[in-house]
């Protein structure tokens, strides 16, 4: 299938074949009929990606302020790293469709095969959403005007939040895509409609929809024009529709508003509000947030509702809402479609929106019914040499992780790329075409039957790392899984069998810590001194979301097993000996550690995912015999009472925590037949270790 892929380091949109997405549980396989252009979002989206550096930095100050405090701790290299990573990745745009179902994931009630829908999906032939941005289309809607559903509901959310009912007086200033909506939807609920606008083209069309509308002309205020309107009583309601226009257009809808009215921000306008003027007449100050309630919250959009009774309008009602209304005649977005563009000319379509753009719709032709592929090889100049023996490389996962560490390193040590494997498919062939892989994928089969993939690295979600790892053994393949290996003891169990069935096989967890050359370093200055050895690491690791996956124990785990993981690994490697006793007291941001190591040595961890970006992430101290190593972020090592071994003055230009030396060692022992580069039964039982942790159990 096709998809439109969009390049914010460039400003470049373009066409590439990707894998037909699977539907997760929740989610829904979509097959397009239309799709509609958001040209306010959309238009900004394609200005920031042409714009210099410097000008992308004018426009994201909180972004800039984050890169500088990742600059204190972890070196400005690295930083500067993350910042090209982020602008190399590509967007997939859009978020306004229609079409018909093809397939459905577990749990999901109310959509079958066969259904036309109105759904939240990007501009692609096929594309999976959650079933709760997605509400099926009246048989008298064509699939065009229900392309615009998810944008209604845009619109709707903002007429709701206005609290406005019959004969209600309602200002809208900014008659763009949404604007116009926004006037009709008004209309529909018997309000009357004051409208402003730069253009008088998009004034005559809210004309058209039934609603007094001027155009804004310079050194005049509208606020006259408005008590006019509302018989000298000021607006009940202002929706501020506006894409950007700093402070003006919030003080301009505070002047407009009567006595305890409501502003509801809408578009892209500065929240700067004169704050004397809203003191005195005591408005209100609301935010619509995109569709509506459960835009932003991830177990609404792993496809779990919200009782009606609970909240009666939720994203998804509010696009069935919008659909009913299409069906009742009472909004017809059709007269804001200026122009229809074949999906094939959507890179070029995409090329030249710009501030004149309203109504662009992508329309897609019939399609056939046969099953799409799930696979797509990736063209190449030239044939691809075959790989050597035990390096050709699949990877299942294509997140931020796998492009920005996994994939390069292990290509730097000398894997093969040949597959690369994510279940929405368009990531997938996105990175094939930027790091070489014959195959992109979206079913992770494609990984395990190919003969000439010795090598599998599953960089996806915690909670499939142990059942990949296990079917790879089975396959006969090598597995790197990147940390934890597991998140039960079942899992660890299945892999422990799937080793013992294939003796050739290598595994390795991406415990890369293990193999940082400061860590070398302290383990060296340790090796020959026989006393205890006591082990303290503090990891002070950004805030996450509250809707973080890390978080949700089925998916990530929690802090403390899905990263804390690595810590404990690194104790034990330090330690030189698996732990014979260890406690744990997880908590929501991470926890604490405490293992015993025979011989007397011990270890505290704490790790704790709330601290502010510019500390130092880690700190790690080991001490025995009068000889003590500080590890300070992997940029520096500070060593004290060891003989011939310097304290680093300067810190490394960015972290070397050893995934490139892990990468190595991996790929030499599956080339090579070498032993793995920790040994199984140390994965295996630092693996049960790390639950009991997590767990908060002791033994």
């Amino acid at each position: 299938m096709r998809a439109l892929l969009h390049s914010l380091g460039s400003g470049e949109a373009s066409l590439i074949e990707a894998p037909a997405p699977l539907p997760g549980p929740g989610e829904i396989l979509v097959r397009a009929a239309a799709s509609v252009v958001s040209p306010g979002t959309e238009r900004m989206l394609v200005e920031f990606g042409r714009a210099p550096l410097w000008r992308k930095a004018l426009q994201q100050p909180e972004r800039v302020r984050q890169v500088l405090d990742r600059a204190r701790a972890e070196g400005l290299s690295s930083a500067l790293d993350s910042v090209r990573a982020r602008l190399s990745a590509p967007l997939a745009p859009g978020y306004a469709a229609a079409g018909r179902v093809l397939e459905v994931g577990a749990g999901v009630t109310g959509f079958a095969p066969g259904d036309r829908v109105a759904a939240a999906g990007p501009h692609a032939e096929l594309f999976v959403v959650p079933a709760t941005l997605a509400a099926q289309i009246p048989d008298n809607v064509p699939d065009e005007a229900a392309a615009f559903a998810s944008i209604g509901a845009i619109a709707l959310q903002a007429v709701r939040l206005c609290e406005a009912g019959p004969g209600s007086a309602v200002g809208v200033t900014g008659l763009g895509l949404v604007g116009l909506l926004a006037v009709q939807g008004l209309r529909a609920a018997g309000c009357r409609v004051f409208g402003l606008d730069l253009d008088g083209g998009r004034v005559a069309m809210a004309q058209a929809f039934g609603a007094e509308a001027h155009v804004v002309a310079a050194n005049a205020d509208p606020a006259l024009a408005a008590d006019a309107f509302s018989r000298g009583r000021g607006l009940d309601a202002v929706i501020v529709a506006t894409a950007g226009g700093g402070a003006a257009p919030l003080a301009s809808a505070c002047r407009m508003a009567r006595p305890k009215g409501r502003i509801v921000l809408l578009g892209t306008a500065e929240i700067a509000v004169p704050r004397a003027l809203m003191y005195a007449k005591e408005l209100s100050l609301v935010v619509s947030s995109s569709y509506g309630p459960g835009r932003h919250d991830p177990g609404y959009l792993a496809g779990q509702d919200w009782p009606v009774a609970a909240l009666r309008w939720t994203a998804g009602r509010n696009m069935e809402a919008f659909l009913d209304l299409l069906a009742m005649g009472a909004i017809d977005p059709a007269r804001l479609v200026q122009q229809r563009v074949p999906f094939e000319r959507a890179a070029e379509a995409y090329a030249q929106l710009d501030r004149r753009t309203l109504g662009l719709v992508l329309t897609h032709a019939p399609a056939a019914e046969a099953a799409p592929p799930h696979r797509v090889a990736i063209a190449r100049a030239g044939a691809a040499p075959a790989p050597a023996a035990g390096t050709g490389l699949a990877v299942i996962g294509a997140g931020n992780f796998a492009q920005r560490s996994l994939i390069p390193s292990l290509l730097a040590a000398g894997a093969a790329p040949r597959v690369i494997v994510s279940a929405k498919g368009v990531s997938a062939a996105s990175a094939a075409r930027k790091f070489g892989f014959a195959l992109a994928a979206s079913e992770a089969e494609a990984a395990f039957d190919d003969p000439a993939v010795a090598i599998v690295a599953i960089a996806t979600p915690h909670q499939a790392h142990a059942a990949l790892a296990a079917r790879a053994l089975a396959a006969g393949k090598h597995v790197w899984v990147e940390k934890p290996l597991s998140l039960d003891d079942a899992g660890i169990d299945a892999i422990e069998a799937a080793l013992g069935e294939a003796p050739a096989a290598r595994l390795v967890v991406g415990f890369n810590r293990r193999f940082a050359p400061d860590t070398l370093a302290a383990l060296a200055a340790l090796r020959d001194v026989p006393a205890p050895r006591a082990i303290s690491i503090e990891v002070a690791a950004p805030a996450l979301p509250a809707g973080h996956w890390l978080k949700d124990r089925a998916i990530g785990g929690g802090p403390l097993l899905g990263e804390g993981c690595h810590f404990i690994d690194l104790a034990c490697c330090l330690a030189e000996a698996l732990p014979v006793r260890i406690a744990g007291t997880p908590t929501q941001d991470g926890g604490a550690v405490a293992l015993e190591f025979p011989g007397g040595s011990t270890a505290s961890i704490h790790y704790f995912s709330g601290a502010h970006r510019s500390i130092a992430k880690e700190r790690i101290a080991v001490s025995a015999g009068g000889r003590s190593l500080v590890i300070e972020n992997f940029r520096r090592l500070r060593a004290f009472g060891v003989p011939g071994l310097r304290t680093r003055l300067l810190p490394r230009a960015r972290p070397d925590k050893g995934h490139a030396a892990l990468a190595r060692a991996f790929v030499a022992a599956c080339r090579d037949g070498g032993p793995p580069p920790i040994a199984h039964a140390t994965l295996l039982a630092t693996a049960r270790a790390i639950l009991r942790a997590a767990s908060g159990g002791a033994g």
